[in-house]
């Protein structure tokens, strides 16, 4: 019978048990959740401005959510929490360090631009305002800098921080509600005009030599672009590794970083050059260019969505120029509209 009672015992301890959150820790996150929701409600009710860390952001979904995405569920966090015209989200990269207003979000855009990071324009920026400021990011350097800023402000502002996995949290609550009123407005309707075979277009079996030369020159771009991206990828490891003085005080560690970071340049040289660089220029580019530009940037950005390799340095700069293109042709189309009804008004 001790036996038995031994190998029941023993079975029992072998079976995964459930985890049991201890008071402790639901105390702790009940906390976490109420802190956010005060710093949310403090920034309303002070009439404050919302910076959002977007690639930071982006990061905590394992890069899953797209800009666009990202855009769409913040601008609908915007109007619900009425602070529509009080929320900028800062983007690393782009080709320029521009900042655009989105009307019909209620938000702006600001892009580093090649020269700065995301973080340094929210620590230079974070008193711009004069207004209390609430900031999403996880970066506690950056928090640290922006805390620097605001106190050295002759204007009487705080400064609060919210993590971005509650403030994805909350966008995808909100989106997930949104659509299922969409879908109880549409009465449940499936396959309407998507999948219609009405608008499918029909293409042309006979195509152009020069349509194949273009789709057979894109082609090869991409894979000049995925070998590009993953040899910056590795750059940036070494010269990291290189600034790290623990490998720079061993001759044979030195030595090595050295050869490889060698190595790499001569790799990148040999794949044809920039090709990132080439893509996101606006010096010297004809019209022709930029469109083809625009083309290749676009069909990026489809080709990431079913990519199986993690999301790279290389891959973020692509995007992001996809994505300022894009949201400049908005703000021009809006500023454009404006000034027709400016005009209409004053005729």
């Amino acid at each position: 019978m001790k036996v038995v009672g031994l190998f029941v015992s023993l079975l029992a301890a072998s079976r995964p048990r459930k985890k049991v959150k201890t008071g402790k820790q639901i105390r702790r996150e009940g906390d976490a959740l109420t802190l956010h929701s005060k710093r949310l409600d403090w920034a309303i009710r002070t009439d404050g401005v919302v910076l959002i860390d977007l690639e930071n952001v982006r990061g905590k979904s394992n890069f899953e959510l797209t800009h666009r995405e990202l855009l769409k569920r913040t601008a609908l966090w915007a109007k619900t929490q009425n602070l529509e015209d009080r929320v900028s989200m800062i983007v690393d990269h782009g080709t320029l360090h521009e900042a655009y207003y989105l009307p019909d979000g209620g938000l702006s855009m600001v892009f580093a631009g090649p020269r700065m990071k995301a973080d340094d324009v929210l620590a230079r920026d974070a008193a711009f305002f004069e207004r209390n400021t609430l900031v999403v990011t996880a970066d506690n350097e950056l928090m640290s800098r922006i805390r620097n800023t605001v106190q050295k402000s002759e204007a009487d502002i705080a400064v609060q921080f919210i993590q971005p996995i509650k403030f994805i949290t909350d966008l995808e609550n909100l989106n997930n509600r949104f659509e299922r009123q969409q879908r109880k407005l549409e009465g449940e309707k499936e396959g309407n005009d998507g999948d219609s075979l009405t608008n499918v277009v029909d293409q042309d079996p006979d195509e152009t030599i020069e349509e194949e030369a273009l789709e057979a020159k894109k082609n090869e771009i991409f894979e000049q672009i995925d070998d590009e991206v993953k040899i910056r990828a590795s750059m940036y490891q070494t010269e990291t590794q290189m600034r790290e003085k623990k490998n720079m005080n061993t001759p044979k560690k030195r030595r090595k970083l050295e050869r490889r970071a060698r190595q790499l340049c001569e790799r990148l040289a040999l794949k044809g050059g920039q090709s990132i660089d080439h893509l996101t220029t606006l010096n010297g580019v004809t019209a022709y260019d930029r469109k083809f530009q625009d083309e290749v940037l676009s069909q990026w950005e489809e080709l990431r969505r079913c990519a199986t390799r993690r999301e790279m340095t290389g891959d973020r700069i692509l995007l992001a120029e996809n994505f300022r293109r894009q949201i400049e042709k908005i703000s021009n189309e809006s500023g454009n509209e404006d000034k027709k009804n400016e005009d209409e008004s004053h005729s």
